[in-house]
C-alpha cells in the first residue's frame, strides 16, 4: 500500500478521510442530543456509513445488543419524520433504528422489531436485535412499562 493511503485511511498524519466523515456524523448526533438539531442539513447524500457512523453516535453502539437511550422517544419521532429511518430497506440501519427506538421505549418499536426480526435472516442483525430485546424488555418489564412485541414476549 502506497504511503499516502496508509495516512488516510489509519492516520498518523493528521487524521484524513475517514476522521473528517466520522466527525460530521458525531457532530449532527451531538446537534440532535443537545436538542438543538440543524435547521437544514445533507443527510439525504451521505453514504451508508455516514448514516451508520450517526446511528451509532445517537447510541446504537454498532453491531453488538446494547444501545444507549442517547434520545427519547419524542426526539426520535422528530429524527424520523426528518430522515424517514423507520421505513428504510437498509438492514444496517433498521438493526440500529429498532435498538434506538427499545432503548427509549417507543411505543412503534414492537411492530418494527417483529417485522424486522421475521424478515431478515442474517444473524449479523437480528442476533443484536434479539438480545436488545433480551435487555430492554427486561428491564420495562420491571419498571411496569411493558413493550409489546406483537403479542410476543421475549423474556
Amino acid at each position: 500500500m502506497p504511503p499516502g493511503w496508509a495516512i488516510t485511511f489509519f492516520g498518523g498524519g493528521g487524521g484524513g478521510f475517514l476522521a473528517s466523515l466520522a466527525k460530521r456524523a458525531e457532530d449532527l448526533a451531538a446537534a440532535w442530543r443537545a436538542g438543538a438539531p440543524p435547521p437544514a442539513d445533507d443527510f439525504a447524500s451521505w453514504t451508508n456509513d455516514e448514516r451508520v457512523a450517526f446511528l451509532d453516535a445517537l447510541g446504537a453502539n454498532g453491531d453488538d445488543g446494547n444501545a444507549e437511550a442517547g434520545l427519547d422517544a419524542a426526539a426520535l419521532r422528530a429524527v424520523d419524520a426528518r430522515y424517514g429511518l423507520t421505513g428504510t430497506a437498509n438492514a444496517e440501519l433498521r438493526s440500529r433504528w429498532c435498538k434506538l427506538l427499545l432503548a427509549a421505549g417507543a411505543a412503534t418499536a414492537g411492530p418494527l422489531v417483529v417485522d424486522f426480526l421475521t424478515s431478515q435472516g442474517r444473524m449479523k442483525f437480528v442476533r443484536p436485535l434479539y438480545r436488545a430485546c433480551l435487555l430492554y424488555t427486561s428491564d420495562a418489564a420491571d419498571e411496569g412499562l411493558g413493550v409489546d412485541l406483537g403479542g410476543r414476549r421475549i423474556i
